[in-house]
């Protein structure tokens, strides 16, 4: 791909999340059942962890900006909630979420904050899944009933099937 060629800065990354976004809307939209439209459309990987993470937080940012659009249809339709996973192995984040919720360094918490208000982030409650909250009440996804369309807990993701899958 010619893509490959562009130089840092050159608009490499916007341009693949663009396609991604027009994909996971294009699926949704395009099928009759919404679960047709739903789950894994995109999986991601890169061979650096850093550059990993780096990416999954950039992605996060799109993935939240998709779910903040699909909230605004107030049809029954694509009631599915867009999501991104982080699939990168038991040495980087344990596979299991009581694992999660037992370790004391957090590694599971791989964003520092909200993809959408830059606010602090907060570990979910519910002991049967690692979900993580914005802090911030005036953020679209300040709820506290409704966590950030984030996983990062392997468990968590073969339940739930992110949209956006990045390893």
């Amino acid at each position: 791909m010619d893509l490959l060629w562009f130089p840092t800065g050159g608009g490499k990354t916007e341009a693949y999340l663009a396609v991604i976004a027009m994909l996971l809307f294009y699926r949704r939209l395009s099928e009759k059942n919404d679960d047709e439209g739903a789950g894994v459309s995109v999986i991601m990987r890169y061979t650096l962890r850093v550059l990993t993470t780096q990416q999954f937080e950039r992605a996060a940012n799109l993935i939240c900006a998709c779910e903040y659009l699909r909230k605004l249809d107030l049809s029954e339709t694509n009631t599915k909630a867009f999501s991104i996973g982080l699939w990168i192995g038991s040495s980087s984040i344990p596979n299991l979420v009581a694992e999660a919720r037992n370790d004391n360094s957090n590694r599971a918490i791989q964003i520092q904050e909200c993809p959408c208000c830059h606010s602090r982030i907060l570990l979910g409650q519910d002991k049967s899944k690692f979900e993580i909250f914005c802090r911030n009440p005036d953020c679209n996804f300040g709820s506290s009933n409704e966590p950030l369309p984030i996983w990062t807990v392997d468990e968590d993701i073969y339940r739930v099937l992110p949209s956006f899958l990045i390893g």
